[in-house]
């Protein structure tokens, strides 16, 4: 989705820096004159503003699949649009002099006061701009990011044709099964990353939280190896519904320990001598409790597939499973558009249609491309 997005920003920024470039040419403001000029300077900047927007938006999620920090990069491109909103509003702040110095105003006066304040504002945002780049671009700031690159990366798979699988069943659960793991992983590294900060100044609630996000993409990505290594062999003779079931019934036990890590961390944050200890010791205690059983209840399903019982009944089923997965063979999922998928290629259409538009009104280069774009996100949202 970033495709199209992205490239629609960067077209109507262009187009409205256009109309910015023809408001000196408006009688209705008196011709070219102060006023004229910094209102074309406030739409301008207006259009570079959203240009910008656009840029970091198909630079960064619209190259998902394609670079390593899709999630970094655009959220590092927030600073130049930070610092465009601070000329936007300086921009403003001169229109409001020209206003009140316009054909001598007797409002001049207090224009020139607003003049100055919004002016100063626009400058204490250009600054912010400036210190937000420096914060994002740090090791700090990426150490931040980092892990939701992961997780994009992970739900950019999603509408790839997958490497693997010579039948319909085998290829889409080894797409399935893959973006899940994908995923799994992305959210553990956000989980590890979030137990080394002290986001919320104790330490040790800190890190039971990220224990609890770790546990959980544990939990996600158990589940997608089961699907992979399960459903996404089909089409030979294994016990193919054991072992996604054998993933399946491991996602709950896991699922059980997040829970219970949860009333950990919900216990931790009353602390030992507070108001809210009583309360929190309660609840993190009646959540552990949750999980304990949840936990239990994956186990007992675990040995009940694993048992003998069950391995001829997954065996059966998995049986019939195969059959239909070799009826299927070719590798019958096809693959994708230029953009990744269908509305990737629609999107890219319609940028492609704005930034025509917009060469027509500024002279200005917005060309874009989409090729080697895959999966939903850069599909969406890249070039």
């Amino acid at each position: 989705m970033a495709t199209g997005i992205g490239d629609v920003l960067v077209a109507t920024g262009g187009a409205v820096g256009g109309i910015g470039m023809q408001l000196p040419n408006q009688m209705l403001l008196g011709g070219d004159n102060a006023l004229s000029e910094s209102l074309a300077g406030t739409v301008s900047d207006s259009g570079h503003l959203i240009a910008d927007l656009g840029d970091g938006i198909s630079d960064g999620l619209g190259q998902t699949g394609n670079i390593d920090d899709p999630a970094s990069t655009t959220v590092q491109s927030l600073s130049t649009v930070v610092e465009d909103s601070g000329g936007i509003v300086q921009d403003l702040g001169t229109t409001v002099d020209s206003i009140g110095a316009f054909q001598g105003s007797p409002i001049e006066p207090i224009t020139a006061t607003a003049s100055q304040v919004i002016t100063t504002t626009g400058e204490k945002l250009e600054d912010g701009g400036t210190w937000l780049d420096g914060t994002l671009t740090s090791s700090q700031g990426q150490a931040l990011t980092a892990p939701l690159d992961n997780v994009v990366t992970a739900i950019g798979g999603i509408g790839q044709t997958s490497a693997g699988g010579d039948n319909l069943i085998a290829s889409t659960s080894l797409a399935v099964g893959d973006t899940t793991s994908g995923l799994g992983d992305g959210v553990s590294g956000l989980g590890q990353q979030l137990g080394d900060t002290s986001l919320l100044g104790d330490s040790t609630t800190t890190a039971n939280l990220g224990t609890t996000v770790d546990d959980l993409g544990g939990s996600i990505s158990t589940l997608g190896d089961g699907i992979s290594g399960g459903l996404g062999t089909s089409g030979g003779d294994g016990n193919v519904v054991g072992t996604t079931l054998d993933g399946a019934t491991g996602a709950v036990s896991g699922l059980g320990t997040t829970v219970s890590a949860a009333g950990t961390t919900v216990s931790d944050l009353g602390g030992t001598q507070t108001a809210l200890a009583p309360l929190t010791d309660t609840t993190g205690s009646l959540v552990q409790q949750v999980g304990s059983t949840v936990t239990s209840t994956g186990d007992a399903l675990g040995t009940a597939t694993g048992s003998s019982g069950g391995q001829t009944l997954t065996q059966g089923l998995s049986t019939v499973v195969n059959g239909v997965a070799d009826a299927t063979g070719g590798s019958l999922v096809g693959g994708t558009t230029s953009s990744g998928n269908l509305l990737g290629g629609l999107t890219a259409s319609v940028g492609a249609t704005l930034d025509a538009q917009a060469q027509t009104d500024t002279g200005a280069d917005t060309s874009t491309s989409t090729d080697g774009k895959h999966g939903l996100v850069s599909g969406l949202l890249g070039r």
